[in-house]
């Protein structure tokens, strides 16, 4: 398995509410026993993986990025535009990006698929002036994000968004948007807006059922404004990926587009918050970072 490259390692003990720091003893003995030429960082604030990224860049072949869907962020918004490639642990509480690159649950099968070493390039997202891997959410789903932070501990995977939702069903508003771009100009009130490069958000969530990470778009998913009752009745519909059936959603494939409005949007990308934005320029670029997967 050892293909003679140099591995940067990026740590985020924290992740999965900390319980990620009981498999690094895994990793670690993994790659010796492989006799690995690696090195390991443990982050120890946000952004520190982002940085971390970049610096690595400078000597090592391939950067792997040990947590949820917010490390794998930070780290690619480092490696973009390098020409290192990354490889993922997925040991957060969601994972959901993991799956479109085909890794398992088992942290040793998923190593074993880094050292392999299948490359492929794929498509990224780009918000303004940040980098997403996965899915950027606007409206409902931001609010959801923002009480994933609080969420108990105890908690993991889809339960996590459950328990987020119920809480932000308390206090969201409807936001008001312009948007418009590729095979898109409307103004409306919407429940949420997605911008997906990745299948599945929220731990589990089917977002966006045809959507390719190799393709050259975004799958765009628009929620438009409907009761709470209604849409907790058709929450399963949304884990399926069959809710593009319900007259109030609508989702087709674009290259770039932009959305407005008076008011600050409440965002999140790849679960991580972006504030203070009341125009979002969403666009995707293809084959941009290269990734190994199964």
């Amino acid at each position: 398995m050892n293909n003679g490259k140099k591995f940067f390692l990026i740590f985020n003990p924290v992740a999965n509410m900390g319980r990620a720091a009981k498999m690094i003893p895994s990793v670690i003995d993994f790659f010796n026993k492989w006799k690995i030429n690696y090195k390991l960082k443990v982050t120890r604030k946000p952004r520190e993986a982002e940085y971390i990224a970049r610096e690595a860049s400078k000597e090592y072949e391939v950067v792997v990025a040990i947590g949820g869907d917010g490390t794998i962020n930070e780290v690619v918004n480092g490696v973009i535009g390098t020409n290192l490639t990354l490889a993922i642990l997925p040991i957060g509480a969601g994972n959901d990006f993991a799956k479109a690159l085909g890794l398992k649950k088992d942290i040793k099968k998923n190593l074993e698929i880094v050292l392999r070493g299948n490359v492929k390039k794929i498509d990224i997202g780009r918000v303004n002036n940040r980098y997403f891997i996965n899915v950027l959410g606007i409206g409902f789903d931001a609010i959801v994000a923002q009480e994933m932070f609080a969420r108990p501990k105890f908690l993991k995977g889809m339960p996590v968004y459950f328990y987020s939702l119920a809480k932000a069903l308390k206090k969201y508003r409807f936001v008001n948007v312009k948007i418009y771009g590729d095979n898109i100009k409307e103004e409306k009130e919407v429940l949420m807006i997605a911008a997906a490069n990745g299948n599945f958000f929220g731990g589990g969530f089917k977002i966006t059922p045809t959507a390719s990470i190799q393709d050259g778009f975004l799958d765009i998913c628009i929620v438009e404004k409907m009761s709470r009752v209604y849409l907790l009745k058709n929450i399963n519909k949304l884990i399926k990926g069959t809710h593009e059936k319900l007259p109030e959603v609508k989702i087709f494939k674009a290259k770039k587009i932009i959305i407005e409005s008076n008011k600050e949007l409440p965002v999140e990308y790849d679960g991580e918050l972006l504030k203070g934005q009341k125009k979002l320029e969403i666009k995707v670029l293809p084959g941009a970072l290269k990734v190994i997967s199964n």
